[in-house]
């Protein structure tokens, strides 16, 4: 059950972020389909679509006086579900309500019930404003408490934001619990969420059907916040009024099922492999090459574990003549720099900074992938690692559509890689 609310507010999450409130979460809403190769889920849990968009509150201009597509002063939505404030015609609905809506739906799901019984509109809502319904056992104190949250009866008292949601439900015991078939899924989902979020930004647009997969979701996720933790941040831009942003749906650099475009090089032996969450990861060491489509603007976000080197390298801005720019990674950190080719040692660059490697509490808790993203906007080239910014530096020089990676010492591992293409707005 948790694996679907997980999915669905990934789903919602996105739609907030464009400006859209559902208002009629409920259980029909939500369709269950067999899950696709490749997202992270175990085979005996289904992919999530939030569906049917015909009573959402929209933030677009153009969309009627007051920002509806339906008239004001209805209710609408399922009474069941509905969040309280829906029924009051002078408050204003956001988010949160959605929030409400999914919380009842997991109180139906975990109770076999729905919350709330009732034969008309108004003796649902006289008992909504009462009192908030607590589950029992056998539901666990803390899937109880956080359905609770989610259906407090005022906004300000329920979980507030999206990301608050899914943290919660990612630190649910039964998703971490060892025996639990969703414990793997858990960590390769929250590792997903976080490096997929800013790539996928194009996946789900329009008022039609939000594809909410709980592991590949869009960019700027969070109501009123654009940057978000690691995955969020949009490349910043040169000097002058000129912005960067997605131009269009990202490609998948690597599928898990083939090496296609990965071409090993200098030695390097580079394979398929299954790592600890049962994903498949490209893995190797030495050198590696792959070459995408030749945008002028473009990022690039992969998922690193550095596994069993003693360091690894990101290799890009690859000209046929001179330094390629360098992020190095190791147990001390990530330093941005350069190397004038295979044989040459790396050099940090004066204008780089050091960004600490993560504590094992934090990979504990977040996973071992580690989020490596870099790209260029307008002949400025930036990299982060995990969400940090390690350096930058403008460099006009032609360069190749392609990127290296490099394992010291012994194999890393790779996964979630993207490529998406920018443009200037």
């Amino acid at each position: 059950a948790w694996a679907i609310a997980r999915q669905a507010a990934a789903g919602l999450a996105h739609a907030a972020a464009h400006g859209v409130v559902h208002r009629d979460v409920k259980p029909a809403n939500l369709f269950l389909v067999p899950t696709s190769a490749g997202l992270g889920l175990p085979r005996d849990v289904p992919l999530v679509k939030v569906m049917d968009f015909g009573l959402a509150l929209t933030r677009w201009a153009g969309d009627g006086p007051d920002g509806h597509l339906t008239a004001p002063g209805v209710v609408l939505g399922t009474p069941v579900y509905m969040a309280p404030e829906q029924y009051r015609q002078a408050t204003e609905v956001d988010h949160r309500a959605d929030i409400y809506a999914l919380g009842a739906t997991m109180f139906h799901a975990l109770a076999g019930r729905p919350p709330f019984a009732g034969r008309t509109v108004w003796g649902v809502m006289e008992q909504k404003m009462k009192h908030t319904p607590r589950l029992g056992p056998p539901v666990s104190r803390e899937s109880a408490e956080l359905v609770g949250a989610m259906m407090a009866a005022d906004p300000a008292d329920r979980v507030g934001t999206y990301e608050d949601l899914i943290d919660r439900i990612d630190q649910l015991p039964v998703m971490l619990r060892p025996d639990s078939v969703l414990t793997a899924a858990g960590r390769a989902a929250r590792r997903r969420w976080r490096l997929r979020r800013w790539a996928l930004a194009g996946a789900a647009t329009g008022a039609v059907a939000v594809v909410a997969t709980g592991v590949c979701l869009g960019r700027g996720l969070w109501p009123g916040r654009q940057s978000t933790g690691p995955g969020s941040e949009s490349l910043p831009p040169p000097p002058g009024p000129a912005r960067y942003v997605p131009g269009g749906d990202p490609d998948l650099l690597f599928d898990g099922k083939s090496l296609g475009q990965w071409l090993p090089r200098a030695r390097g032996v580079w394979q398929i492999d299954t790592d600890d969450d049962g994903s498949k990861a490209l893995s190797g060491a030495g050198f590696t090459r792959r070459a995408f489509s030749p945008f002028e603007d473009y990022q690039v976000t992969l998922g690193l574990d550095i596994h069993k080197a003693d360091a690894a390298e990101v290799h890009f801005a690859v000209a046929p003549a001179g330094p390629r720019l360098v992020l190095r990674i190791s147990k001390g950190g990530a330093v941005f720099g350069t190397r004038e080719g295979h044989e040459e040692p790396f050099r940090p660059r004066e204008e780089g900074q050091l960004v600490p490697f993560p504590s094992a509490a934090w990979l504990a808790d977040h996973g071992r992938y580690l989020e490596v993203k870099f790209g260029r906007a307008g002949g400025r080239w930036t990299v982060w690692f995990n969400g940090k910014k390690a350096g930058q530096v403008d460099d006009d020089r032609p360069k190749g559509a392609e990127f290296w990676l490099f394992a010291e010492g012994g194999p890393v591992r790779v996964t979630d890689v993207w490529l998406t293409r920018l443009e200037k707005k």
